[in-house]
């Protein structure tokens, strides 16, 4: 690219005329980030003062994204991942954590706001290399069905897409249907596919939360709407959510070498569209189903109740089925173990502790050497 590319690409972003305070810039100033006015940081430190929270959250939704995307590339094998409402860049986008996974992923990110677009385009040109495709589609979450179809000319929605809904649905008043979105969005995804969503909540503060909100809403011209847990529940609808479902985003999976500290005001979930729309979507949760259903549900159960210090679940994506234990102290080693069957999950946390004596595990398919509890 020659000098005058590069005038014409910085010229997307002059004459700078900062107008009121905007979402992206203060949601910006929340992160660390530069590309702020005076009166977004006057908008941003009000909503401080009601909820110094705030700061956090918007770090946790960043952490957030960071977590799932490296989920979806590196246990889920997914290499194509539509981010709609994405805001101004910043460190530690999609495309830049996906590609240290998939080589060739593709990247489609959305947004309808003239200033992160020119931002984005000025920083980050449409591209497609070794490393992958990566490009900014011009789009309003509000009309998924025009949304897609931009989006189809970068990504393939016959095979497995990751959709990221972070911070963005909570722009969304009732009467534009967020729900309904959502199911158009997850109605056009193949088997497979994820659907993530982080959203602002009072449920931890609601005192503070809506004094912050209030605040927030007198200041910017796109206000927000907090949601209760029911009611972020109702927005994947029957969608089959990945354990452990709706939690504050500081507690979706953190790392092991990190705490995740107490709840912050924004939830998270990822669900898994796991068969065609229209039928029902199995959830993936902590196994607590009744002994009965199948030889592999009675295992499972038998060796939750042998190490109560580990929730452990089985989870499939596609053709692909694992077994994951996390412990519930950061403490304890190992913190995670995941494996292709019960047998190796047990085995490796049997030489790490010992489990409630009196039990025996009995192989399962694919399991040829017995396993016996400890002799009394």
């Amino acid at each position: 690219m020659d000098d005058s590319d590069n005038d014409d690409d910085l010229g997307l972003l002059a004459p700078y005329n900062p107008g009121p305070p905007h979402p992206a810039r203060i949601y910006s100033y929340w992160l660390g980030g530069k590309d702020h006015s005076q009166a977004d940081r006057d908008a941003a430190e009000e909503v401080i003062c009601q909820r110094p929270q705030v700061v956090r959250g918007a770090r946790a939704n960043r952490a957030f994204l960071r977590r799932i995307t490296w989920y979806a590339a590196r246990d889920c094998g997914i290499g194509q991942f539509l981010d709609i409402g994405t805001g101004l860049p910043a460190p530690g986008a999609t495309h830049e954590i996906a590609q240290q996974v998939i080589q060739g992923c593709r990247v489609a990110y959305a947004d309808n706001d003239p200033l992160v677009l020119a931002h984005a385009r000025a920083l980050l040109t449409p591209s497609s290399s070794d490393a992958g495709t990566c490009d900014y589609i011009d789009a309003d979450v509000r009309d998924p069905g025009k949304l897609l179809a931009s989006a189809a000319a970068v990504l393939d929605f016959t095979q497995p897409v990751a959709v990221w809904l972070l911070a963005i649905l909570h722009f969304l008043a009732d009467t534009d249907d967020p729900a309904g979105i959502v199911a158009e969005l997850a109605g056009a995804l193949a088997p497979g596919s994820l659907i993530a969503i982080s959203h602002l909540t009072a449920d931890y503060a609601p005192g503070p939360v809506t004094a912050g909100t209030a605040a927030y809403n007198a200041r910017v011209p796109a206000p927000v709407y907090p949601r209760s847990h029911s009611q972020v529940a109702a927005l994947f609808g029957d969608l089959g959510l990945q354990w452990p479902e709706i939690v504050p985003v500081t507690r979706w999976r953190p790392s092991p070498q990190q705490s995740p500290g107490g709840p912050c005001d924004i939830y998270g979930g990822l669900a898994v569209i796991m068969r065609p729309p229209g039928q029902p979507h199995p959830a993936h949760r902590p196994a607590t189903a009744q002994p009965g259903h199948d030889p592999d549900t009675d295992r499972l159960a038998q060796l939750v109740a042998e190490y109560p210090g580990y929730d452990i679940w089985r989870e499939t994506i596609l053709d692909r089925t694992r077994y994951v234990a996390r412990s519930t102290s950061l403490a304890t080693r190992p913190h995670t173990v995941i494996t292709a069957s019960l047998i190796e999950i047990r085995a490796e946390l049997t030489a790490a502790q010992p489990r409630r004596p009196g039990t025996v595990l009995p192989p399962g398919p694919g399991d040829s050497v017995p396993v016996h509890g400890p002799a009394p």
